[in-house]
């Protein structure tokens, strides 16, 4: 038998190695990986909805949480923690709620942070950190908050960060750094990021500032980190999404922009990297998801559209994908 050539070999194995690849995604789906579903707040339907990242066209959701037991009063944004719980924060009613994670449907929270003691008011994000607490950003009074792992209840939160030292103004979003620690706000009054260091509380000021007529931010809403570490930020205002370097600091220029070619009008809210930097986009005025590949930049056309009837979007805000925060995870 003859052998075969040294640039033949390596070919046929990319292949088989390719088919490989391709099988395990498959067997992935088909065995229901959490963490290729992306979850949506729809603030319009009182929904959370969740869809495969291969979803396209008018797509109806894989499973939904929804209904009078769910206490979902205008959800602004899902933050689903692998194998633990789901949480929520309500903007309607001042409250963050908890699911069982895996439990859809019209099912009961297990978890119900909310009451004068709380300081919860006019909540716009929320997020665990590495020692699972559970941060909230409430947009009304200017204040970001920290609860315990075990919070449930009328309870007071653990880290409250407010004053006039803070910077915060309208704060729409944030996003924690798992590597870091670090706080990122997004400010919709001041068009403005500023970033807290972790274990940051009271009135205190933040270590660094992102604001400025070069930064391009425009009522900037849901930021998340990359696979590189880069701060992405939804900018509905300015109808793009902005990519800031590492240690962007100051009246400094995004590194890149993201908008969609040929759209006539495109509002980003709420943005979630999978794994792979695959990114999604949710655009509450066409009430809408599109998913870009990973490294998008300038002009870009989607790889898939996410809208119609059968979807169940309705005012689509912030996104959330699985995230496993008992084990170390990147940014």
């Amino acid at each position: 038998m003859k052998a075969i050539p040294t640039g033949a070999r390596m070919r046929a194995f990319r292949a088989v190695a390719a088919i490989g690849l391709l099988a395990a995604a498959a067997a992935a789906r088909s065995a229901g990986d959490e963490t290729a579903f992306v979850q949506v707040a729809n603030a319009g339907a009182n929904t959370i909805t969740f869809y495969h990242l291969d979803a396209n066209g008018d797509a109806a959701p894989s499973t939904r949480i929804g209904g009078p037991k769910t206490r979902l009063d205008a959800p602004q944004r899902v933050f689903p923690v692998t194998g633990v719980r789901l949480y929520v924060a309500n903007r309607g009613d001042d409250s963050i709620t908890g699911y069982p994670y895996g439990q859809t449907g019209d099912v009961a929270p297990t978890v119900i942070i909310a009451g004068p003691r709380t300081g919860i008011h006019g909540p716009t994000a929320i997020q665990l950190d590495r020692d699972q607490n559970v941060w909230v950003t409430n947009g009304a009074s200017d204040a970001l908050d920290g609860f315990a792992p075990d919070a449930n209840g009328d309870v007071a939160p653990r880290y409250h960060i407010a004053g006039s030292k803070t910077g915060l103004d309208r704060p729409a979003s944030f996003h924690i750094s798992f590597r870091t620690g670090e706080i990122y706000v997004a400010n919709r009054g001041s068009n403005a990021i500023v970033v807290f260091a972790a274990g940051s509380d009271g009135n205190v000021a933040p270590e660094t500032r992102i604001a400025g007529p070069k930064t391009g931010l425009s009522a900037p809403a849901q930021l998340e980190q990359d696979g590189q570490g880069h701060l992405w930020v939804a900018n509905p205002g300015g109808r793009d999404l902005l990519e800031f370097a590492n240690g962007a600091s100051g009246n400094v220029a995004p590194i890149a922009v993201l908008t969609i070619a040929g759209a006539a009008g495109f509002h980003p809210y709420g943005i979630a990297f999978d794994t792979h930097d695959v990114l999604i986009v949710s655009d509450p005025v066409a009430q809408t998801l599109y998913r870009f590949a990973p490294q998008s930049h300038g002009a870009a056309r989607p790889q898939a559209i996410v809208r119609g009837r059968r979807t169940g979007l309705a005012t689509p805000l912030e996104l959330g994908i699985p995230q496993p925060i008992a084990t170390p995870i990147p940014n």
